[in-house]
């Protein structure tokens, strides 16, 4: 289970230094170091409830901002247009950011749900 944690941290954190370019970097920064930071703690037998808490709060706040475009993406039938340039469409860089987020918080609840190793 351990190497699954650590894997998950470090595409986590992978994910975290690759938003460094983005234009609002702050957040998806914080969501994505966030949730490699739980993982990593997680692995040296440590948990924090409160902090994970905190971290599927914002998780789930942009899951929320996001959900419209990515219903906007499935709607639209192109699955593979997620693999291009938006092209002046939102929604796929919206619907790519749901995706993320929906990583970060499928991740987080299995965290909060199991065990400690």
């Amino acid at each position: 289970m351990k190497i699954i944690n650590n894997s998950f941290a470090l595409l986590f954190f992978i994910f975290a230094v690759i938003q460094l370019n983005d234009p609002d970097p702050l957040y998806w920064i914080l969501v994505y170091g966030g949730t490699s930071a739980i993982l990593i703690a997680r692995s040296f037998g440590k948990r924090n409830q409160f902090w994970t808490g905190v971290c599927v709060g914002v998780v789930l706040a942009g899951v929320v901002s996001t959900a419209p475009s990515f219903t906007q993406y499935v709607r639209s039938g192109a699955f593979l247009s997620i693999l291009s340039d938006m092209h002046d469409q939102n929604y796929i860089e919206n619907s790519r950011e749901f995706i993320g987020l929906m990583m970060s918080l499928i991740v987080l609840a299995i965290h909060a749900m199991t065990k400690l190793d």
